[in-house]
């Protein structure tokens, strides 16, 4: 699936339009895969064209409307990214909460210091409320509201940088075994970064919501006129 700009007929202005391009199509190249810090079950290859060409039956949607269908897309993938931010976090949880009840320090358990256990709650907390931030976002794009594209970029930006802080507190607390990659923590560090790129950068997330939340001020405003 590409998308190209293409010269609108009506404007002639450019307009995102998406082709169904199939590999091995004349002009098209896959070059060489990506070596990424994590997710290694999503290869990432160049694509390259050269004087590719495709017929009109291999457009998707009309002219100009891709940016559309990736707005309702992204809503969902978004949405998702939330699920997965959660999912690693906790994952992250468990097993620092195991280890620290394996782990013996100054004479006790480690999941007995206070400073421990407070960090746990804390990672715990945070935890609990992106995953409420998702399941709301699931609710709103599958009623198809006009707020679900704001509710999963607060998911995911939400998310993200959880899973980021939730990751680094679990290494912390097993000390120098969390920075060893003899443990799943280290995978879960590499993983989690790209939660604050992929599909939509933090930055970008940022934006969206801001925009709704103008959006938000100026209906409240024409309801206060017309009352």
């Amino acid at each position: 699936l590409v998308f190209a700009q293409v010269a609108d007929r009506t404007t002639g202005k450019p307009a995102a339009t998406m082709f169904l391009v199939p590999k091995g199509s004349s002009g098209m190249k896959v070059g060489r895969r990506i070596k990424a810090l994590g997710h290694g079950a999503n290869p990432i290859f160049e694509v390259r064209f050269d004087h590719c060409r495709v017929p009109n039956a291999d457009l998707v949607g009309p002219v100009g409307q891709a940016f559309e269908a990736m707005r309702i897309g992204f809503a969902k993938t978004r949405t998702y990214y939330g699920a997965r931010c959660v999912g690693v976090a906790q994952a992250a949880l468990d097993y620092a909460a195991a280890y620290a009840q394996k782990r013996r320090q100054f004479g006790q358990q480690l999941s007995a210091h206070q400073a421990i256990r407070f960090k746990l709650a804390e990672m715990q907390a945070s935890i609990e409320a992106c995953r409420c931030l998702t399941y709301r976002a699931a609710t709103l794009v599958d009623e198809r509201s006009d707020d679900a594209p704001s509710a999963v970029a607060m998911a995911k930006l939400k998310g993200a940088d959880m899973t980021m802080t939730v990751v680094s507190e679990a290494i912390q607390i097993m000390g120098g075994q969390g920075y060893s990659c003899d443990h799943p923590l280290e995978r879960y560090y590499r993983e989690a970064k790209l939660f604050q790129i992929g599909d939509g950068t933090s930055e970008i997330l940022r934006l969206i919501i801001s925009s709704d939340s103008n959006r938000r001020a100026r209906r409240h405003e024409r309801v206060a006129i017309a009352d």
